[in-house]
């Protein structure tokens, strides 16, 4: 039931977002210089504070949540140098892996995941700014790698602490809610695996 659950009210709306991604990362402009990345940037932090603050209402959520996907896909390819999609769709399988294995580490682990998620879940803030700190100054493709592997590590442990509560949950917040944190989880992993793969690479 819990897993039924899941499936149909948590997953399709993880997955609209997922899909908008695709489409701005497949569609969106690859060379169009530091101004056009900026834009896409600060469009993506709008659509996010907007979806954050209308994330339990059904309607807007779902919209906010596709036009988020679709803006932060576009950043992405603006970001990239080259985007090969065989290696983003590897880095989203091993994302898959990775969420399938969490799923049962924090089933198991329950309240012990929950409390290591609130600290997780203040670094992941630190990660992300770091990241901007890494794109703006160019740093050494070294450094880059480290910072992604961090990441993996990171959201590794948040995607183990949002199963670990994911059953109480279910019934406290709505599908779609819950949804967005699915999307944001495994797009920051996908995107830390695809750094990190391509680093060693």
């Amino acid at each position: 039931m819990f897993w039924t659950r899941f499936l149909l009210q948590v997953v399709p709306f993880s997955l609209l977002g997922l899909l908008g991604s695709m489409v701005g990362l497949w569609f969106g402009p690859q060379e169009s210089g530091s101004t056009f990345m900026l834009l896409a940037g600060v469009i993506s932090l709008l659509l996010f504070i907007a979806l954050m603050t209308f994330k339990s209402v059904p309607g807007w959520n779902a919209g906010l949540l596709a036009a988020l996907g679709l803006a932060l896909g576009v950043f992405l390819r603006a970001l990239a140098a080259e985007v090969v999609f065989s290696a983003w769709l590897l880095s989203a399988g091993f994302a898959v892996l990775v969420f399938a294995l969490t799923a049962w580490l924090g089933r198991r682990l329950g309240s012990r995941m929950r409390e290591v998620g609130i600290g997780l879940w203040l670094l992941s803030w630190a990660y992300l700014l770091g990241w901007a700190v890494i794109v703006f100054m160019s740093l050494d493709p070294v450094f880059t790698t480290a910072w992604a592997g961090a990441g993996v590590l990171i959201f590794t442990g948040l995607a183990a602490a949002w199963f670990a509560s994911l059953e109480a949950q279910l019934d406290a917040q709505p599908g779609a809610a819950l949804g967005v944190d699915l999307f944001f989880l495994f797009l920051n992993l996908a995107v830390a695996l695809r750094v990190l793969l391509g680093g060693i690479a």
